[in-house]
């Protein structure tokens, strides 16, 4: 089964519409140790896996006890105590994880680790890139993974997917004159489409700023990012609280915020007209907004910066999705 998989006849491990399998075939998969079923899992595309797994409820079943072989890192929790339907889900999820640029929710690893060693690289839960600690290493903010807490009501978009996410705060005040925090660098020059991940934030006095992400070509200096082709990032200017995202070397309110509120926050990224559509998704509201790039000559990037601009500042992530 293994040597067919490998040969099949697209040469990407696709084969033909697993519904056209009949009686023996879907037989010989289902045996109970599943030792067939896992050799074919390996080979699949994960878009296979999902029509594979809707073709009868013997390989559904299978398939979904078999799922954390195809996960990068070991769960977590114990797989087994999850319901079918968490199972589900993270099959159907399993296709963009495989596509991802980058998916991280942090429950595989603490980056507060990185202050131990800060030339540590750290492979994220999907993508091909690594994380470390910058672009400042000298003086650098305090990290740590926490468990996300929500008072928010259930069942809405903005609530994070995880139980775990990444707590910075500038403790030091030389923190604030360099951008410091956690880098992700991606496999080469790209284009990403897509930027989406959840956010919360708390400024304690005003005239405070933090919870940035940018996107960008390079990891610029003390006065920012280099070309990027977005920078976000939470304000509080006296008692308002707003989302600024960049815009052609000048910034644009774009929502507000309120301290501990999760948000969800949506880049689309349209490289040739060079602008990018936001959507903030919050408790009780919803704000979608198209500008240009933060740095027009943004032909491409490589990096993916997680910093605050100030002290008295605490910022979350989580659910970080690049495609």
């Amino acid at each position: 089964v293994s040597q067919a998989a490998s040969q099949c006849p697209t040469g990407h491990g696709r084969w033909p519409e697993p519904w056209a399998m009949e009686g023996p075939s879907v037989a010989v998969l289902c045996d109970e140790t599943g030792t067939y079923l896992l050799q074919v899992w390996l080979y699949l595309l994960a878009r296979d896996l999902l029509h594979l797994s809707s073709s009868s409820r013997s390989l559904r079943v299978l398939g979904l006890q078999l799922l954390p072989q195809r996960l990068r890192v070991a769960p977590v929790a114990p797989f087994a105590l999850l319901s079918r339907a968490e199972k589900a889900e993270v099959l159907r999820f399993l296709p963009v994880m495989e596509e991802a640029k980058l998916f991280e929710n942090f429950a595989h690893w603490d980056p507060g680790t990185l202050l131990d060693d800060v030339h540590q690289k750290v492979l994220p839960l999907s993508g091909e890139g690594t994380w470390c600690l910058g672009p400042g290493t000298e003086v650098p903010p305090r990290l740590m993974r926490v468990v996300r807490s929500t008072q928010q009501r259930q069942g809405k978009s903005c609530i994070p997917l995880g139980h775990w996410c990444l707590c910075l705060s500038n403790e030091d005040p030389l923190t604030d004159y360099a951008p410091s925090g956690l880098v992700y660098t991606l496999r080469g020059r790209c284009r990403p489409r897509l930027v989406a991940y959840r956010c919360k934030a708390s400024a304690f006095r005003p005239h405070r700023a933090g919870a940035v992400l940018a996107l960008a070509h390079g990891l610029g200096n003390d006065k920012g990012p280099e070309r990027p082709a977005v920078l976000m990032s939470f304000v509080r200017d006296g008692n308002s609280r707003e989302i600024l995202g960049a815009k052609s070397w000048s910034s644009e309110p774009l929502a507000a915020w309120r301290d501990g509120e999760w948000l969800t926050l949506i880049l689309k990224l349209d490289w040739e007209k060079r602008a990018v559509e936001i959507r903030v998704e919050g408790e009780d509201q919803l704000v979608q907004k198209q500008m240009p790039f933060a740095n027009p000559e943004c032909d491409a990037v490589k990096y993916l910066l997680l910093y605050n601009h100030t002290g008295d500042f605490i910022a979350y992530w989580t659910d970080l999705l690049i495609l």
